[in-house]
């Protein structure tokens, strides 16, 4: 429960412009009714691989340590192995398991979004296949361009 409002931001942030407003829509009475056999391969391998590692990373990074109800900590060894050999992770651990859920979401987003393309394609046109993150990277962004 505690990620719950991780997962509901993921979703509006990342999910649902992905999808179009119809499919969302559609995908979203599907759930609240339980009853997702018609979009189940979307939901399966597209959707709940880009929700969770996001919203882990989210999690990570705003949450206090105990993410999960052992928290997020790192084994070490010692003369005396015990049950309880392990420490709290520090703060840049936990900023690197961040990145990593960040960049996993980020690939699985991706994804999402090519299916969606081919989804979206006519006869016509056929959708092409976005190759590298450059493609998608909007000229307004400050942090990060090529």
């Amino acid at each position: 429960l505690i990620l719950s409002p991780f997962m509901r931001t993921i979703e509006k942030r990342h999910i649902k412009p992905a999808l179009t407003a119809e499919l969302y829509t559609t995908i979203k009475t599907e759930l609240l009714k339980n009853d997702t056999t018609t979009h189940k391969e979307i939901i399966e391998e597209y959707i709940i691989p880009t929700i969770v590692p996001l919203t882990m990373a989210m999690a990570a990074k705003r949450l206090p340590v105990k993410i999960l109800p052992q928290g997020i900590i790192q084994n070490y060894t010692s003369d005396r192995q015990t049950k309880r050999a392990t420490t709290p992770a520090n703060q840049w651990d936990r900023a690197e398991v961040a990145q990593q859920l960040q960049q996993d979401g980020e690939k699985e987003l991706l994804r999402l979004n090519q299916y969606i393309e081919t989804l979206n394609a006519t006869d016509d046109e056929p959708a092409q296949p976005i190759k590298t993150i450059t493609q998608r990277n909007p000229s307004t962004n400050k942090h990060f361009r090529v």
